[in-house]
């Protein structure tokens, strides 16, 4: 017998995978949720705060590791998403991801720096699980913002400008202006925008149209 839907219904396996997807979604909002409120939270105390089963829980995330690590994706990923409006021009496109990830940042600021205190602390008892920060949204993010660079610089030049970049955009950079320099909003994106435009713009200058760096002194030379 051929089962017939109505116009407005979805067929089962479409609207198991749109639940799938709620499922996914509410449990990393809680997670989300507890990271503000200074928690690190386990798989089942989200699975609690999202009102879900603490075994379905774990079939969406096997381990604290894997939840943490959805959550930060997460976060990056709406960054990468704010990029598809972005300019074609990598510098515009440059200035609308300083926009995003400084925002986003401020946002999270409370969960930013919890995933902080966690890599310390992971680091002073050693990888066991692997890093709890996931690696390659800020590089995935860096890169696709370069993307129309490839003409002008080398594919090592190009290494170099993203591996700088890096040290510009991100959690390390943000605390380093709030903290240690009261800059917060505007005039801390500022600075950064300002900072990748000069990486930019030095990695995409002339060849021989920089200036040369001073050569150091030997132990012979005069002081």
């Amino acid at each position: 017998m051929r089962l017939s839907y109505h116009k407005d219904a979805q067929p089962p396996g479409q609207g198991r995978e749109r639940q799938r997807r709620r499922t996914r979604a509410a449990l990393v909002t809680a997670a989300k949720q507890l990271f503000d409120a200074g928690q690190v939270p386990t798989v089942p105390e989200v699975a609690d705060a999202a009102d879900v089963s603490r075994a379905t829980a774990y079939r969406y995330f096997p381990s604290q590791q894997a939840l943490l690590s959805a959550v930060m994706t997460t976060d990056m990923d709406s960054v990468l998403l704010s990029l598809d409006n972005a300019p074609v021009d990598p510098r515009l496109r440059m200035d609308a991801l300083v926009e995003a990830d400084y925002e986003m940042r401020q946002a999270d600021e409370t969960q930013l720096r919890t995933w902080l205190r966690l890599s310390i602390e992971q680091h002073r008892e050693g990888y066991a699980d692997g890093p709890v920060i996931p690696r390659g949204g800020r590089i995935r993010a860096i890169e696709q913002t370069l993307d129309g660079l490839q003409e002008q610089m080398n594919d090592e030049t190009r290494r170099r400008l993203s591996v700088s970049l890096s040290l510009v955009i991100g959690t390390e950079s943000f605390l380093v202006l709030k903290d240690v320099w009261g800059l917060e909003g505007d005039d801390a994106k500022d600075i950064i925008r300002w900072a990748c435009r000069a990486l930019i713009d030095s990695a995409t200058e002339p060849q021989g149209s920089h200036r040369e760096e001073p050569t150091r002194a030997d132990d012979s030379s005069p002081v």
